[in-house]
């Protein structure tokens, strides 16, 4: 699972419902940081926090391929 934007508000709630529901799977969280907070991520083991834009398309594509996103 990935989910952008995981550093805000919204995106680290989205995570914390994520990891409450069981997930098994680890949560590629990425952030540039330009809203967000390092701190407003969950601390746990399932999440890989990202410090990066979206819009780097080889990064997000390398991410993709490496953590096996459908």
């Amino acid at each position: 699972i990935l989910v952008t934007g995981a550093a805000g508000y919204i995106g680290s709630h989205f995570l914390r419902v994520l990891l409450r529901s069981g997930l098994e799977h680890k949560v590629i969280a990425v952030d540039n940081l330009s809203c967000g907070h390092k701190e407003a991520l969950p601390q746990d083991p399932r999440v890989v926090p990202i410090f990066a834009d979206i819009g780097n398309f080889e990064l997000m594509k390398e991410l993709m391929l490496s953590y096996r996103v459908e």
